[in-house]
């Protein structure tokens, strides 16, 4: 019974293992290229906000252009 369990700890040992290896392993750059293409959408909305005057001035939520109140804290814009 102690042999049993011993090997199914081994397994799940080595499962982890893999998995965090696995996820150790992955290419850093796909991460950084997602992260600045994140950065880019987010100063793309803010100028647009700034262009169309609804950025608000309360607490600087970028609002879609159109929009007369804030979506964030529902200031007048």
């Amino acid at each position: 019974m102690e042999t049993e369990i011993a090997i199914a700890l081994a397994i799940a040992v080595a499962l982890i293992a893999g998995a965090v290896i696995s996820q150790l392993k992955r290419p850093q750059d796909t991460l950084v290229a997602a992260s600045e293409e994140a950065l880019n959408e987010k100063v793309e909305r803010y100028r647009d906000a700034i262009k169309r005057g609804t950025l608000c001035e309360r607490c600087l939520a970028a609002n879609p252009g159109g929009s007369r109140y804030c979506g964030d804290c529902g200031k007048t814009l």
